[in-house]
């Protein structure tokens, strides 16, 4: 029977995320042998599914002939709630993970893209994680919010969560690739240039930029 362990290794004062997939944590443990291994942790079902959603995680079958690594699935932001348990816990995942944690607790949960109006009249689309949550954007018209929450639903979780504002872009004192987030929902090649100041893409002219995604290369 195939079980779930969250290994957490370190190198170069970096920690490193790995669900591992294997019969029992001996296999585990073997295969990490002579690594830096900070903690074997035993995974239920709610667990495994929150954890390899997480970019920065690595899944690996040890159950195969020879380990294969497996490339998690993007979960996209209209797929994620985040929950306020009766006990005052909170969780960010699924509905499924969700309802897999919830023990016969009552229960709120709220998209993670919120869209709301504020006092002010402005229009707010707001990040809601487990504990944390920020402004993706302010909107001036009803419209144009719904439009930017539909573009923010349709990406990639961990893209969401990495986009900077143009501000934020501009602090780099290194050029920057990275992707345009049109409120068309589709992303554009850009490239932030501190040595003339721009931030330069092509797009079409009626597609407003939400925000920039560095593209961090492996070196």
């Amino acid at each position: 029977m195939k079980k779930y362990y969250h290994v957490i290794t370190e190198r170069n004062n970096e920690y490193i995320s790995t669900v591992a997939i294997a019969e029992n944590i001996e296999s585990v443990k073997t295969h990490f042998a002579g690594q830096n291994v900070r903690e074997i942790v035993k995974l239920n079902a709610a667990q495994v599914n929150t954890i390899s959603a997480a970019a920065a995680t690595t899944i690996i079958d040890l159950t195969a002939g020879q380990p294969q690594t497996i490339a998690p699935e993007a979960v996209k932001c209209a797929d994620l709630y985040t929950a306020t348990f009766e006990d005052g816990t909170l969780m960010t995942g699924t509905l499924d993970q969700l309802y897999a944690a919830q023990n016969d607790r009552k229960m709120t949960i709220k998209p993670v893209v919120w869209l709301w109006c504020s006092d002010s009249g402005l229009y707010m689309v707001d990040y809601i994680l487990k504990g944390a949550g920020w402004t993706l954007g302010v909107f001036d018209t009803l419209a144009e919010a719904e439009k930017a929450a539909t573009a923010f639903n349709a990406q990639p979780a961990a893209d969401v969560a990495a986009m900077l504002t143009a501000d934020a872009l501009k602090r780099f004192t290194c050029e920057v690739e990275c992707k345009a987030l049109g409120d068309d929902g589709k992303q554009y090649n850009a490239v932030w240039c501190p040595d003339y100041g721009q931030i330069y893409y092509t797009i079409p002219a009626k597609v407003n930029v939400l925000g920039y995604i560095p593209q961090y290369k492996e070196g």
